[in-house]
């Protein structure tokens, strides 16, 4: 069409199998001022390299879409066919009613109204007019064929997806009503989690762009590995999964001490009062409908990871102000470090969190090479720098650590040091700084290093 109203045709180039994109730049002439920017000077993506780089991204998108979409209405048919021969399995059920789930998600972001509410139609007949085992209920009826339902609903969707499909409406958000959002800083991090691939390349071809860190889970059994590792400030979740659905996970997010408070926005296709209900009493901030629109989900999401960047910052100063009152509370007279009751109380506590989360959790043991020469210097001289340099030694423990970690001395001369979130390959570079940093004496040090798994 662009070439047709008398565009260049060198301006557009074809890529083979994906669609088309901008062609290359041309080359500069004298007449053209340098675009060069100077390495001292960074590049920030502007709104229009976002929407440049949307239309890029959308097209593999839609590629992506198309041969999938094959895919998924074989299985279908494979379906019918099965029930047809009176032999579909469980498993060929449940693989049935899963594709024509994410056909319901995906169909209408891709310009598919009708086709959305077919499939949405196929998964409900699926569900509720055939067993766990495959068998049609109602098999007796005056129907001559008890297939003939699926058969006509799955015929009307391969009519509507004959056309091809158009760019999403997810990938093509609204410029005015997006010009006045603010960018984020890039460092927010979005995690989705959505069985469906197509989907989750949908949304972060639309998220990416606008200087979100997003990152893309299939696979809900990974959830809280990816969580632990990624610490996003938004999470997005698809309401229907195998093993694990949205509900679940927005559940258990909740009823962690550490990010109970984190925003969560369910994506679902299920929009009537009975699954609205479930997503809220599960917790979910919010939820948005399939098919997407572009401009309602970037909106949403930008407001939601300043609230969570606001929100951490808070929790961080006020678990900085917690850890300095413990500390004071708690501290040994000499080394200015925990005593044991308050270690054994954060190792209790450490170690139902890694269970829970299956996070690495370390404990390290160190003490002073020849102790008893050591105090007995300090004992015949009596003086008041014998605090300091035990106070020295407690500093040279601290100051290796992060501020998550916890020391504490449980012996005369001996010390304790719980690294959470923390492998045995990260402990050893610890011991081998604290050795360094020691100024008056020499440390032994023994790391112990477990994987919590749960029974």
């Amino acid at each position: 069409k662009l070439k047709t109203a008398g565009i260049k045709p060198e301006v557009i180039e074809t890529l083979y199998g994906l669609g088309y994109r901008l062609g290359a730049e041309p080359s500069k002439t004298a007449d053209q001022p340098s675009l060069d920017t100077p390495a001292s000077v960074p590049v920030i993506p502007s709104r229009s390299s976002a929407r440049r780089q949307l239309d890029v991204d959308g097209l593999v998108v839609v590629e992506r879409f198309r041969s999938t979409l094959t895919q998924r209405l074989q299985t279908l048919n494979n379906a019918l066919r099965s029930l047809q021969d009176e032999q579909l399995t469980a498993i060929d059920r449940q693989h049935a009613i899963s594709e024509a789930h994410r056909l319901s998600g995906s169909l209408g972001t891709f310009g598919y109204a009708a086709g959305s509410e077919v499939a949405q139609a196929i998964e409900y007949w699926l569900n509720h007019q055939t067993t766990a085992d495959g068998t049609i209920l109602n098999g007796n009826s005056t129907t001559t064929d008890p297939t003939e339902s699926f058969s006509t609903l799955l015929t009307q969707l391969q009519q509507i997806v004959a056309q091809p499909p158009t760019l999403p409406n997810i990938l093509a958000p609204d410029t005015e009503s997006l010009e006045s959002k603010d960018l984020p800083n890039g460092n927010a991090r979005v995690l989705i989690v959505d069985d469906d691939p197509i989907a989750l390349a949908a949304l972060a071809t639309l998220l990416q762009p606008w200087g979100l860190q997003v990152t893309c889970l299939t696979n809900p059994d990974r959830f809280w590995e990816t969580f632990t590792t990624i610490q996003p400030d938004l999470l997005l979740l698809d309401l229907e999964m195998p093993t694990v659905n949205g509900i679940d996970l927005c559940r258990e997010i909740r009823q962690d001490m550490d990010h109970g408070d984190l925003p969560i926005v369910v994506v679902t296709a299920h929009t009537d009062p009975a699954a609205v209900a479930r997503i809220f009493d599960a917790g979910a901030d919010d939820m948005v409908s399939k098919p997407i629109l572009g401009p309602e989900l970037v909106s949403r999401v930008m407001i939601y990871t300043e609230r969570a960047h606001l929100r951490r910052q808070v929790r961080n100063l006020h678990q900085q102000q917690t850890r300095q009152w413990q500390h004071q509370l708690f501290l040994h007279t000499l080394t200015q470090i925990g005593v044991w009751d308050f270690f054994w109380e954060c190792l209790q506590r450490e170690w139902y969190f890694s269970q829970q989360k299956k996070t690495p959790l370390s404990l390290m043991f160190c003490g002073i090479d020849d102790y008893a020469e050591f105090s007995k210097a300090f004992d015949r001289q009596q003086s008041p720098t014998d605090s300091l340099h035990w106070q020295t030694i407690g500093s040279a423990l601290q100051d290796c650590l992060k501020s998550s970690d916890v020391v504490a001395q449980y012996k005369e001369g001996k010390f304790a040091i719980l690294l959470p979130n923390t492998a045995l390959r990260d402990t050893l570079p610890i011991a081998e700084r604290m050795q360094q940093r020691s100024p008056i004496c020499e440390f032994f040090i023994k790391v112990l290093h477990q994987t919590p798994v749960l029974r």
